[in-house]
């Protein structure tokens, strides 16, 4: 990210986590994280990556993820908007808070 971006970064944020499990078809447990992303800044976000950081009770990170939330091929989040997201996790350690991740923008693209 450029400076520019890291300028706007504090301008996207995310919220109305809600956590939930289920079992795919291998009976493998899949966690999922499902939220809300707002742009409250004035320009068009066309890509956005997140490093999610899961922690245990001491609030130590127990695992990192890095997943792309919008890129090409998605309409871009424009100013003041707001869109829900859903990211699916196999490997969550047993460790884990039960808590929401922390999201960290590790990259961005405006328009």
């Amino acid at each position: 990210m450029g400076a520019a971006e890291q300028a706007y970064a504090p301008q996207i944020q995310f919220s109305d986590f809600a956590l939930s499990r289920a079992s795919n078809m291998l009976k493998q447990e899949i966690t999922y994280v499902d939220g809300t992303i707002s742009n409250t800044g004035p320009r068009a976000v066309a890509e956005i990556e997140v490093r999610l950081e899961f922690h245990d009770l001491s609030q130590n990170v127990v695992s990192r993820e890095i997943r792309r939330l919008y890129g090409p091929g998605t309409a871009a989040l424009g100013p003041g908007d707001k869109r829900e997201f859903q990211l699916a996790f196999e490997a969550v350690p047993d460790g884990w808070d039960q808590r929401p991740p922390t999201f960290v923008i590790t990259g961005l693209r405006l328009q």
